[in-house]
């Protein structure tokens, strides 16, 4: 009788009603099942939780869903430009508290995996602490680690991480340039451009890292194009778009785009033709390091200012289409890479949390392909972002349908996000017999591991403890086979949590354990 009333606990906390953990990272991979939705207490990886609907933050920022993590862009539009810097403020401040909140656990890996989808809102994290005192901030540390590992690459130097413990060890050589930066920034708040391209904020940044150098000319140049005076800022821009592609391909991306913008604007058509080709394989470098670093924004930005007589690169092609699990040359419309890119950004606004933009994004690659294997994909995604956006009857009506599909690759995923839904509704019975339906044959699909964990789940809840142990160390290995630092520590939690329930604390610490020793493995610092 003690024994089911502890299975009936720990089944009502994996249903989101009583949270083991709060959910610090929105766990959803590139063409996952439904497993990622379902990550807080016993989570990813046997995770089950409430879908949430911010990408950085909370039920308070809401609203802000959409443009949290977009980064600072100068809009000159017909009646000008505007410098508005609020929405980009908020994702700051949430990206550290989450950081923050992680490093205090020693989570290192979950939150590294975490800024890794937000490469805009780290860059602009970074930056923007130029204008602080030097601190000891752990946070920002390891939002500066993560950044470097994926930007910097072994050939590029120092990168974020050197200065901040340079601004530590020696403050007085950055205190002339972060006074400058902080003066030139309430020139631009307070509407005086003029005033604020005239802070010698180049002078300031010339003896300091290449990081500062592209900062001081990205903010001039901002300063001048509020100015109105475009050859200004092309030279500015010019200056720091040199330097960010020896250091940084995607600071590159984002000034290209700026610049080839500029040159647009000014009618310079074949010099703009020229920058944007340049900051889109600028970007596309990004995408084959060793940690592909995916910023939605700026690829969004790049088919925004595409001129309308170019194609995108053959190499940029070839990577999207790599990058949305697709064939490059599957297409029926002019420029294959275009339902690729939209492929692309739908999964990563998806990975980001991001469901709305995520649906709106796979809708419009979907519309761009011919009826065939492609298709399977995207609608499973779609089914994903619907969940997400609490719509589960129209979830439920795609994956219903894509689980009949004659294609093993697309049944057995449907299959196990349907059950993972059955599982987060309280339907634990169906939820198991669909994931075991999922798991039957041979059938591997990037995210097995997540089924396997959560009809561990389902079948510990239910009771039947040896399977459903032995279904999550198979989910386990698997994610330790695969390096998924993150998700290994999410089933580690699980197990452990588990065995709290279940009134057995000795048992609970081997998992916990090893789970505290997967999280510190998993971190860049040094």
């Amino acid at each position: 009788m003690k024994s089911d009333l502890a299975h009936r606990e720990f089944a009502t906390v994996i249903r989101g009603n009583e949270p083991m953990r709060q959910s610090i990272l929105p766990r959803v991979l590139l063409r996952t099942p439904l497993a990622w939705t379902l990550l807080v207490a016993v989570g990813c990886t046997g995770s089950v939780m409430l879908p949430q609907k911010m990408p950085l933050g909370t039920a308070k920022t809401a609203s802000k869903a959409s443009s949290a993590a977009k980064p600072l862009y100068v809009k000159a539009e017909s009646s000008g430009a505007a410098f508005d810097e609020t929405d980009q403020e908020a994702a700051r401040e949430l990206l550290r508290r989450r950081v923050d909140d992680l490093t205090v656990e020693e989570r290192f890996a979950t939150a590294t995996a975490w800024v890794y989808r937000f490469p805009d809102v780290a860059i602009d994290t970074l930056r923007t602490s130029l204008s602080e005192p030097a601190a000891d901030d752990p946070a920002l540390t390891l939002i500066a680690a993560a950044y470097d590992s994926q930007c910097s690459g072994p050939t590029r130097g120092g990168g974020w991480s050197d200065i901040l413990r340079k601004r530590q060890q020696t403050p007085a050589r950055y205190e002339t340039y972060a006074a400058s930066r902080r003066e030139l920034l309430d020139h631009l708040r307070q509407g005086r451009p003029g005033d604020a391209a005239k802070i010698p904020l180049p002078a300031a940044a010339r003896s300091l890292e290449p990081q500062l150098r592209i900062d001081a000319a990205h903010l001039v140049a901002t300063a001048h194009l509020l100015d109105g005076n475009n050859d200004a800022a092309v030279t500015s821009l010019s200056e720091a778009l040199e330097t960010a592609l020896r250091h940084c391909p995607h600071h590159a991306a984002e000034l290209g785009l700026m610049l080839s913008d500029v040159h647009r604007r000014s009618e310079r058509y074949d010099t703009a033709t020229e920058t944007w080709q340049q900051a889109v394989l600028a970007a596309t470098e990004s995408l084959q390091q060793a940690i592909p670093l995916r910023d939605p924004n700026v690829w969004e930005r790049a088919s925004y200012l595409r001129p309308v007589d170019q194609r995108w690169p053959q190499a940029v092609e070839t990577q999207l289409a790599a990058a949305g699990g697709m064939p490059a040359a599957e297409s029926g419309r002019a420029d294959p890479a275009d339902a690729a890119l939209w492929a692309c950004l739908g999964l990563w606004r998806l990975e980001r949390d991001e469901p709305q933009a995520a649906l709106a994004n796979l809708k419009r690659a979907e519309t761009m392909m011919p009826e065939g294997e492609s298709h399977g994909p995207l609608r499973l995604a779609q089914a994903q972002a619907l969940y997400r956006m609490d719509q589960s009857p129209a979830a439920t009506a795609l994956l219903v349908q894509l689980s009949h599909s004659d294609q093993a690759q697309i049944a057995a995923p449907a299959r196990a996000l349907l059950g993972s839904m059955k599982l987060q509704a309280g339907d634990v019975n169906v939820g198991r017999r669909l994931l075991e339906e999922s798991l039957k044959g041979e059938v591997v699909w990037p995210e097995r591991g997540q089924a396997e964990a959560d009809l561990g789940l389902a079948l510990l809840i239910l009771g039947e403890e040896e399977e459903g142990l032995g279904r999550l160390h198979e989910a386990q290995q698997r994610f330790e086979a695969l390096g998924d630092r993150e998700s290994l520590a999410q089933s580690l939690f699980n197990e452990s949590e588990y065995f709290k329930a279940t009134k057995r604390k000795e048992e609970a610490v081997g998992p916990g354990e090893r789970m505290l020793a997967v999280e510190r493995s998993g971190t860049v610092l040094r």
